[in-house]
């Protein structure tokens, strides 16, 4: 990527893109049970824009695409040129391109150096750059700590971009990004049940969150609950989270047009009873198992939805059999038929197969004409991989699922 080109272009105002709207050609939240899926460097102080403190605004950027992208993301300020003399520095520390196309990422750029930027009238507050995995995400952090209204510009290794007008208030704590077949931006915030977004309640008898571990498991990161507001209005919810009948929590929360909360749970495995009341709804009991999924998303849009990040709704199918074999599917959930179809697959033939839209927990029942058949738990969504259904040279099928890497 030229990042000489990219201040250019934001230098000239040449953005090429409609602000909270996406150039890129293809969006939720990934969890994993590692950490962040690229490492970051040490970054140089920089310039700060005058005007009222807030918080850290950290950028998260999800990659909901089926390959790794390498993108830059820059933050500008309204006002001033956008520096030629940084542009020279800012090539100097990330003209990094990805390492290779296993997903491992590339060396990370460094803010802009003040020293130059200092020089010249540049308002280019924030550069950087990595390399994220296909269905994973990255986190930008220690982005700006200054309120005021700010351009993001995000632009991968193809010179794809989009754009978006940040308003930064201390009402919020960054800015959540995902990268699929369009580019969402939402304003986010990451805190404890009475945070900036709560309306009251009660915080419950377990003490501070996320609640530790017992020993039964260990991840780096805590299960996490995600309330997203895709729509252009407010909107209320209660969310009560109980584990073995211990309340965690029970808050309502008042979530703003375009923005996500995030709420870290726990780091202790189990089966979590989640009630969720939408106002003007009726409440929707679920369970929430940890940590087979570390992320429970709850969607505000015209019906609430619950899901569990981006979708790994991928059966692959390989016949290694010598013999043509077809391969009858039925998926359901909650007792409900969603899909029923067959996969014909010749002799070392492979297949994939996506059945169903969404990401959640799936009954899978698989029937051979070799007579052999099974009936899995499927689980479509992160840490979980796409699930292989393999059929070995006697016509026996076999199931499998790893956790994604």
């Amino acid at each position: 990527m030229d990042r000489r080109a990219l201040l250019a272009a934001l230098a000239a105002g040449a953005t090429g893109g409609l602000a909270g709207c996406s150039a890129l050609p293809g969006v939720d939240d990934v969890g994993s049970f590692g950490a962040d899926a690229t490492d970051r460097a040490t970054r140089t102080p920089r310039p700060t824009p005058v005007g009222p403190a807030v918080p850290e605004q950290t950028i998260e950027v999800a990659n909901d695409r089926n390959e790794s992208v390498y993108l830059t993301v820059v933050v500008v300020a309204p006002g001033g040129d956008e520096a030629s003399a940084s542009a020279d520095d800012a090539e100097e520390r990330s003209d990094s391109a990805p390492d290779d196309e296993s997903g491992q990422s590339a060396t990370p750029t460094a803010a802009v150096d003040p020293d130059a930027t200092a020089a010249t009238d540049s308002r280019t507050v924030f550069v950087d750059s990595a390399t994220i995995p296909a269905g994973r995400e990255a986190t930008f952090p220690d982005v700006l700590r200054t309120a005021g209204d700010y351009e993001v510009v995000l632009e991968t290794a193809d010179g794809e971009r989009a754009t978006h007008d940040w308003r930064v208030t201390d009402t919020f704590d960054g800015l959540a990004v995902g990268v699929g077949e369009s580019v969402t931006f939402r304003n986010a915030v990451r805190c404890g049940p009475d945070c900036s977004l709560s309306v009251g309640g009660d915080s419950g008898d377990a003490g501070e969150l996320p609640l530790l571990g017992d020993g039964s498991g260990r991840w780096y990161s805590p299960a996490t609950l995600v309330v997203t507001n895709p729509t252009a209005t407010d909107r209320e919810v209660g969310l009560r989270l109980s584990l073995r009948d211990e309340t965690l929590f029970d808050y309502r929360y008042v979530v703003p047009a375009a923005s996500q909360l995030t709420v870290p749970a726990s780091y202790r495995s189990g089966a979590y009873d989640l009630l969720v009341t939408p106002e003007g709804s009726d409440p929707i009991d679920d369970v929430w198992r940890v940590p087979e999924m570390m992320e429970r998303h709850v969607t505000l849009g015209e019906s609430v939805a619950l899901g569990c990040g981006r979708a790994t709704a991928e059966l692959r199918f390989r016949n290694g059999d010598r013999d043509r074999r077809a391969v009858a599917v039925t998926i359901r959930q909650a007792g409900e038929r969603l899909y029923r179809g067959t996969v014909n697959l010749e002799p070392n033939e492979r297949q994939t197969l996506s059945p169903v839209p969404g990401s959640g927990r799936y009954e899978v029942s698989l029937r051979s004409d070799s007579g052999s058949q099974t009936t899995e738990t499927w689980w479509a969504c992160p840490p979980h991989g796409p699930a292989e259904i393999r059929l070995d040279s006697a016509g026996q099928l076999f199931f499998r699922q790893e956790l994604s890497g």
